[in-house]
């Protein structure tokens, strides 16, 4: 049998979530940030990808790598920040403000209105995007 570990890169990006590493297609098992896991496979031909919270695969194309009998192999990976989540952010931090002055008595209650009417929907949109969308963000991988 060879042996294939998978380091995960310390990110900010999903530093909560463990992400699912899927070899041929199928759980291999899990890893968290700055964590690595170790796999035992028959010598081959393989895939590697990856899925975040079982929700979908997270990269457009499937890793292929190759294993000989004995082998130790080193595979590391990284989540790519889409644009889409840096709109994200920015529209969270905008939120979080206005809420903190409406607390402070500076923003009327009627301008929080119209600031939810805006920011849920473009969250919602931002959400769909970066986890199920065509601009979701992606995992680099490399040997």
């Amino acid at each position: 049998m060879a042996k294939l570990i998978v380091k995960r890169k310390d990110s900010i990006i999903f530093i909560l979530a463990k992400v699912n590493v899927l070899i041929d297609n199928k759980e291999a098992g899990k890893t968290s940030a700055g964590k690595s896991l170790e796999i035992e496979l028959p010598a081959g031909e393989h895939t590697l990808n990856v899925a975040v919270s079982n929700v979908a695969k997270q990269n457009t194309e499937d890793y292929k790598f190759s294993l000989s009998e004995n082998e130790t192999k080193t595979i590391s990976m990284a989540p790519v920040n889409s644009r889409w989540r840096s709109l994200g952010v920015m529209f969270m931090v905008i939120y979080l403000i206005t809420m903190y002055l409406n607390k402070s008595g500076i923003i009327p209650e009627k301008t929080i209105d119209i600031v939810r009417a805006i920011l849920i929907p473009i969250g919602g949109l931002v959400f769909y995007m970066t986890i199920t969308g065509r601009n979701k963000s992606s995992w680099l991988i490399a040997e």
